[in-house]
């Protein structure tokens, strides 16, 4: 059993604070949160994140600004026709914490080599001609991972990927 340490909800002191558990990943309505944005890259609009996560809209602004405090989630705020709208979306940090958490269980990742290959070292001195911006392809190099898999992989084996990637979404975010 976790020790209980002293800690409010950014590391502090508290009454649910544990010595292993950071308060800002493993709060119930925050998980909820994190785990809608890491299945929505591109993020999500704040109507439809109050929607998935079934929560008020003072209680989601709070928890947004807990975790973009934190450096897990990026928020924006803007207006559509005339109308205020925010957007959050899962940090590069809040991406990173979960590749660790997957390493830390010994499942290996490895970032998704497409997306924008001109950006890999062994396409810096070749000569090429490139159309755009390339906004798409820098999306798929920075916000995506793989997770090696083989045909020597038992069912045992995937089955733990599996399970401690369910683990992190109910215990780490």
């Amino acid at each position: 059993m976790a020790r209980k340490r002293e800690g409010n909800e950014r590391g502090g002191n508290g009454r649910f604070a544990y010595e292993g558990l950071d308060r800002v990943l493993h709060e119930k309505a925050r998980l909820g949160i994190l785990t809608s944005l890491v299945a929505h890259p591109d993020g999500l609009r704040f109507g439809e994140l109050r929607t998935l996560c079934a929560l008020t809209d003072g209680n989601l602004s709070r928890h947004l600004d807990v975790l973009r405090e934190a450096g897990l989630v990026e928020v924006w705020k803007g207006f559509e026709e005339r109308r205020p709208q925010t957007l959050a979306r899962l940090s590069t940090d809040g991406r990173r914490r979960f590749i660790a958490y997957l390493e830390e269980a010994k499942i290996e990742t490895r970032l998704v080599f497409a997306g924008n290959v001109l950006k890999q070292p062994g396409f810096e001195d070749i000569p090429r001609r490139v159309h755009g911006e390339l906004t798409g392809t820098d999306t798929i190099m920075n916000q995506t991972l793989f997770i090696g898999v083989y045909p020597g992989l038992t069912s045992e084996m995937r089955e733990f990927v599996a399970e401690r990637i369910a683990q992190f979404f109910k215990t780490q975010i």
